[in-house]
């Protein structure tokens, strides 16, 4: 009994949260630094998925032609210079950096200023275009790797392949 009643309270507090986040309740602000295919491809997944409670509040970027401008009804303004000033104007809880791995230096920049800085600042690796098959995010020995491919052929599945390629073999062999 004390299971089920705690599997159901979890399911009715998910269902609230979830009903409250709908009605704009109990959000999480944020701003995507890079409004480019990746910036895009979070803002329409998050839309999509208004029960994750993240509010966008901005799209911060660069290119200067986008200023001012809506990128999916989210405004677009320039990254600033001084995020301590800026964050103090304009506070969010979560910063998340969706620059093209090749960005690497501006990234570099933007951590440094974001240093004295409280917000949760995420990565998005730019890596969809890449065509992952298998692809994972684990630690090893505590170092963050990023898997990018990695053979099905591992356990069962090599077993069963071998056994498969061995009696395929000894029939074409007679």
């Amino acid at each position: 009994i004390g299971f089920l009643s705690s599997v159901l309270f979890r399911i009715f507090a998910l269902l609230v949260m979830r009903a409250l986040r709908k009605k704009g309740y109990n959000h999480r602000t944020l701003y995507i630094i890079g409004a480019g295919d990746l910036g895009k491809h979070i803002a329409k997944n998050l839309h999509e998925a208004m029960w994750a409670g993240y509010l966008i509040k901005a799209f911060l970027d660069d290119d200067t032609s986008l200023h001012g401008t809506r990128i999916e009804h989210i405004p677009v303004s320039a990254v600033p210079s001084n995020w301590d000033s800026y964050l103090a104007e304009e506070p969010v809880d979560e910063i998340w950096i969706a620059l093209p791995l090749c960005a690497e230096q501006r990234i570099k920049e933007i951590m440094v200023g974001l240093r004295h800085s409280t917000v949760n600042v995420r990565l998005v690796p730019d890596i969809f275009g890449l065509g992952l098959l298998n692809h994972s995010i684990s630690e090893i020995a505590g170092v963050t790797t990023l898997t990018l491919r990695e053979s099905p052929m591992r356990g069962l599945s090599l077993l069963v392949k071998n056994i498969e390629d061995r009696i395929l073999a000894f029939f074409i062999l007679i």
